[in-house]
């Protein structure tokens, strides 16, 4: 467990280079899906990416509770035994209303 995962949307992605910006200049080593080169097994390195992490930052706005990648990142997580920390950048419904 070395590094903070980073889960976002593609529309998030300014923020969370910014997340991952501000983190690094703390020490911190960070990991987000765009590092994943074309031809590499995605699901794989990202599953990877989570169990080796101490912490998955999910980035939440209604694109990434929309999102079936994002909410497989952070419940895979959760599952793992992974500390997810959500980060709200937009107003966003994350539980049916009562």
């Amino acid at each position: 467990m070395n590094h903070i995962f980073i889960s976002h949307c593609q529309e998030d992605r300014k923020f969370a280079k910014g997340c991952e910006r501000r983190l690094q200049e703390k020490g911190f080593t960070t990991w987000r899906s765009d590092t994943i080169s074309a031809g590499q097994d995605w699901r794989g390195e990202i599953d990877k990416a989570i169990k080796d992490a101490f912490a998955l930052i999910v980035v939440i706005t209604p694109n990434s509770k929309a999102s079936e990648y994002v909410t497989y990142e952070w419940s895979f997580a959760w599952g793992a035994g992974i500390k997810v920390i959500p980060v709200l950048l937009k107003t966003t419904n994350v539980h049916p209303p009562a």
